[in-house]
């Protein structure tokens, strides 16, 4: 039973998303039904495997930025080439894996910093996006298929769903308790030391890229299906979101440390503030700060219990001097 543990990580946002969840329930109209159920998670659909995806990029001490481009991309493709879900998944799935590929090229064989190279990537496959779209939105074939993936199988669980579900859960037991998940951690943690134990830096990096890819690809996959529809500007603004949901998920930004399953209940928590500001008709600028000062006290928080940094040893050598300037 030690393999499906809690982090402690995981076990705090997964105490906050409850908290949260709770707290709407009793305050918030509506947000009580199914229909709202149903709207959390299928806004955590798409943030959830790229969330995946980049969590495994940041266990091995690297960053994948072009996430999103790689979504926007597979999805103009599958909703322009494919005329059912499985195709649509397959194209998806081919796009990412090239992405990753091509990630993994640039950061294993040419040696280059992965921000550098991932940001480089990013611009290249936004850039043959619009080239696909013409700069405008598309409307594919797939308007059975849409309605078949957005139809509830279980309560508010959609297919779309069950297939984030199985990509979160796949690379969560790939980065696991298993050998291949703690070489992944141990590239993230000490590189010298894991290439002084043997691990194959290389391959391990190059695998984890395509993981990356291949979960951002079938992302779009499955978002092109969703919406029988796609424009250049999907996923342009949904690095930002997905990030920071890894983060308060446990995710180290520095490497070997984190889980797909944080990073997944981070997804579902900013999902489930969005959710219930909307119900509330809160306007778009005031739920930002709301979001924006909810997400600080948490990363501050997170670094405050972290014993390695020097955030709550500093915060009681401020003590005395904020006393002291109070009198």
């Amino acid at each position: 039973m030690r393999h499906f543990k809690l982090r402690p990580e995981t076990l705090r946002i997964l105490c906050i998303l409850i908290f949260l969840y709770s707290l709407q329930l009793l305050f918030v109209p509506r947000f009580a039904t199914s229909a709202a159920l149903g709207n959390v998670l299928g806004r955590s659909t798409l943030e959830g495997m790229l969330a995946a995806g980049a969590t495994v990029a940041l266990l091995m001490g690297q960053i994948d930025l072009s996430i999103g481009s790689t979504a926007a991309l597979a999805t103009a493709l599958a909703v322009g080439m494919s005329r059912s879900i499985p195709e649509a998944l397959v194209i998806g799935a081919l796009v990412g894996v090239a992405a990753g590929l091509l990630n993994s090229v640039l950061v294993v064989v040419v040696r280059i910093n992965s921000f550098i190279a991932t940001l480089g990537t990013m611009i290249f496959l936004r850039g043959a996006t619009y080239l696909y779209t013409g700069g405008q939105s598309l409307t594919g074939e797939l308007l059975e298929q849409s309605l078949l993936m957005n139809l509830p199988l279980i309560g508010p669980i959609a297919p779309r769903v069950v297939i984030m579900l199985v990509v979160v859960l796949t690379l969560a037991l790939l980065v696991g308790p298993t050998r291949w998940g703690l070489e992944l951690k141990a590239i993230g943690g000490d590189q010298a030391a894991a290439r002084a134990a043997g691990v194959p830096i290389g391959r391990r990096v190059l695998l984890g890229f395509v993981l990356a890819g291949l979960a951002a690809g079938v992302a779009g996959g499955v978002q092109g299906v969703s919406l029988n529809g796609a424009t250049p500007y999907l996923g342009s603004s949904v690095l930002l979101p997905v990030l920071t949901a890894v983060v308060i998920g446990g995710t180290s930004l520095l490497g070997g440390k984190g889980s797909v399953i944080g990073s997944l209940l981070g997804v579902l928590t900013l999902s489930t503030l969005a959710v219930g500001l909307n119900l509330l008709r809160i306007e778009a600028p005031v739920q930002q700060l709301i979001i924006g000062s909810i997400l600080l006290t948490l990363i501050i928080l997170e670094r405050a219990q972290d014993p390695h940094s020097g955030t709550r040893r500093r915060v009681f050598q401020w003590l005395p001097q904020l006393r002291r300037a109070g009198r």
